[in-house]
């Protein structure tokens, strides 16, 4: 089972996190193990709230972070990661993998 982090609540996130949801009705055998969220409220509706943290000391160890920010908060959001030798990706198209902070494997 792979267990996955995502990390932002918009509207990349949610759809992330609606088609991971059926890939695992489905079958897959993944895992939404953590979402970081600046607000809870804004995924309550998607996830129970024991999987929802606000506060980077509570985030869960995953296998793979996604990271699906605004391009200009990658770099910042990366390095708040609390783990090391993590696999992490982003969302974006236009920001070079270089902005993940190289604690992780990118």
């Amino acid at each position: 089972m792979i267990k996955i982090g995502i990390i932002g609540s918009g509207n990349v996130a949610q759809h992330l996190i609606v088609a991971l949801q059926k890939s695992i009705f489905e079958g897959a055998e993944i895992e939404i193990a953590t979402v970081f969220s600046r607000q809870k409220k804004a995924l309550s509706n998607l996830l129970n709230s024991d999987i929802i943290c606000t506060d980077w000391n509570n985030l869960k160890e995953a296998d793979l972070f996604i990271i699906a920010v605004s391009d200009i908060a990658i770099t910042e959001v990366s390095r708040k990661i609390p783990f090391k030798n993590k696999l992490v990706v982003h969302t974006s198209g236009s920001v070079s993998i270089d902005a993940i902070n190289s604690n992780n494997r990118r």
